[in-house]
């Protein structure tokens, strides 16, 4: 079944389980709170519904023909999104290597079957949550880098407890550095105007740079 079972305003759900009676099971079980589904019978069907119709989240059983849980994660994770979409596996594995395996694999979270249908409810809106949360701080930084672009403003972060110095990709823009090919080091001493922040665990600061004062030549380009 690939249609959307749909109720206005909820969640896209993509369900993928070879087991007709758990995927009844959990369809039932959000429909009746909301979400909207799609489902999935095996890995392939997985990454195929998931890049045709992009849900917000994935209930992936690990034991499916063909291609498996764990291989249909790893496929996903590789995909435009799929780094960012909750990925919530269904297993009746419980031991240490299936587990392991589930999160080498990239998932989110894992639950052991029989499924508590509360507690799955209950996690799946954490977990929606959880994205909407990482959504609207990707989107924050993108402004920030839009905005810091317009400015010609850099910023950097130097974490005073790891002593690892970080710069934003607008700081290796403007002075034409390749950031594979250089990294920035922590200076010795503290600088001035700093702002600190986190109790003294981190301090940023802004930077424009200041162009060498030298007349252009012909063809307007700076001269050496």
């Amino acid at each position: 079944m690939t249609d959307i079972e749909t109720q206005s305003g909820g969640s896209l759900i993509l369900i993928a389980d070879d087991d007709p009676t758990m995927r009844g099971f959990l369809r039932e079980s959000l429909l009746a709170e909301g979400f909207k589904v799609i489902e999935a019978v095996d890995g392939a069907q997985t990454v195929s519904l998931f890049t045709s119709h992009k849900p917000d989240l994935i209930l992936l059983d690990v034991s499916m023909p063909g291609m498996d849980g764990f291989e249909a994660c790893a496929a996903i994770r590789r995909l435009p999104g799929g780094d960012v979409t909750p990925i919530l596996m269904l297993t009746g594995l419980d031991d240490y290597e299936s587990v392991s395996k589930a999160y080498e694999a990239g998932a989110t979270d894992f639950s052991v079957k029989p499924i508590n249908v509360l507690v799955l409810i209950h996690r799946v809106r954490y977990m929606l949550r959880a994205r909407r949360t990482l959504d609207k701080m990707l989107q924050s930084e993108e402004r920030l880098a839009k905005a810091q672009r317009l400015a010609r403003l850099g910023n950097w972060e130097w974490d005073l407890k790891s002593g690892e110095l970080h710069w934003s990709e607008e700081m290796y823009r403007l002075f034409g550095i390749d950031p594979g090919h250089w990294a920035p080091r922590a200076p010795r001493r503290q600088g001035h105007g700093v702002a600190r922040r986190g109790g003294g665990s981190a301090q940023r600061a802004s930077v424009q740079p200041r162009l060498p004062h030298r007349p252009p030549g012909r063809n307007g380009a700076l001269r050496p």
